[in-house]
């Protein structure tokens, strides 16, 4: 059953990104913005939910499902990873630095706050 949680949670997600896709399609341009947010909004909401299912005992086939599922489809590392590669590969050295920069701490303070936001509830 867990497993079926977490592949509809996953394609909930996948779909969810693939929508994104076209909101952020007008202002990506050369930098990968739509991955840098679906990224930073992935991270916010896996630290809300890891702090919910610490804060008020979710059951785990339903964190597994949003967690695993949803946000894992919906966040997009290998993205970002391919993307970076792709801007070291055309000589964009230093939005490749920058895409890693800001993918790794805006996203890692987002998983902060996400927890931060729950804990003060």
């Amino acid at each position: 059953m867990t497993v079926l949680l977490v592949g509809a949670g996953g394609f909930i997600g996948a779909v969810c990104r693939y929508g994104m896709s076209f909101l952020t399609k007008s202002f990506s341009g050369s930098f990968p913005w739509g991955t840098l947010l679906v990224n930073f909004i992935g991270s916010f909401c896996i630290g809300m939910v890891f702090q919910m299912t610490l804060k008020w005992n979710v059951d785990e086939r339903v964190a597994g499902m949003v967690m695993l599922g949803i946000i894992g489809g919906f966040t997009t590392f290998s993205t970002f990873s391919l993307e970076t590669l792709r801007l070291l590969e055309g000589g964009n050295i230093a939005f490749a630095l920058l895409n890693i920069l800001l993918s790794v701490v805006a996203c890692v303070f987002a998983a902060w706050l996400g927890r931060l936001m729950i804990r003060a509830i």
